[in-house]
């Protein structure tokens, strides 16, 4: 993986496991430690966008692979899409 999409993921990790912490959500130190070191890539190394518009159906989904150099802005932040999908991916 290169050196800066690690460092992107390490950024945005610390800043998901902040949020969280911050929200009260996250209390649990074994798991914000685990969250905080545990690779992106590792833990989620593909994941689905959903990429037809409200109310389709059938949903059409495309899958996101985070070592492929063409979806990897899109994989490190799907939440960055025009018509996200109701559940988060």
């Amino acid at each position: 993986m290169p050196l800066d999409l690690h460092e992107a993921t390490s950024r945005r990790r610390a800043g998901m496991v902040d949020r969280l912490t911050a929200d009260g959500v996250l209390t649990n130190v074994l798991l914000r430690d685990a969250l905080l070191h545990v690779r992106r890539e590792v833990l989620l190394p593909h994941a689905y966008v959903r990429v037809s518009g409200p109310g389709a159906d059938p949903i059409d989904w495309r899958l996101l692979d985070g070592s492929h150099p063409d979806d990897q802005e899109e994989w490190l932040d799907p939440q960055r899409r025009v018509d996200p999908a109701p559940a988060r991916r």
